[in-house]
């Protein structure tokens, strides 16, 4: 992806979706009782999508999000930078500070990492901070 290409996440279109599913399109989850285990400030989205398909829907955090001090990392001493969320972008970034201008090592310096994203929600974190995946 170059720096010019904007980055968008896959939609769905979920009336098509249910149909071909031979679902009802208004509240095909009417009866159905969900447990959404994200982290508070990631549930939501789901859970509202749930409701608005006719599922209950509780709502109970199984893990929290907590940024801790990160160590000193020297990014161009390893070959791969994989990140598993995109609050594990933001959490090195955030801990990179100035240095976080680019995962990349500078042009002409004989290490350039590679990033990996885990899920597309990663990637997108990555593409907003100008990090090709």
């Amino acid at each position: 992806m170059s720096d010019t290409e904007e980055f968008e996440l896959p939609r769905l279109d979920a009336a098509a979706a249910l149909a071909h599913a031979g679902l009802a399109a208004d509240r095909p989850l009417a009866g159905t009782r969900a447990a959404v285990t994200r982290a508070d400030d990631d549930a939501g989205p789901l859970a509202d999508a749930l409701r608005a398909l006719g599922a209950e829907v509780l709502v109970t955090p199984l893990i929290r999000i907590v940024p801790r001090p990160a160590p000193a990392i020297d990014v161009a001493a390893y070959d791969w930078v994989a990140f598993t969320s995109r609050h594990a972008v933001s959490h090195l970034l955030a801990s990179l500070g100035e240095r976080a201008v680019a995962l990349r090592t500078p042009i002409g310096v004989a290490h350039d990492p590679q990033v990996a994203a885990v899920g597309l929600a990663t990637a997108a974190a990555l593409a907003a901070a100008r990090e090709p995946v």
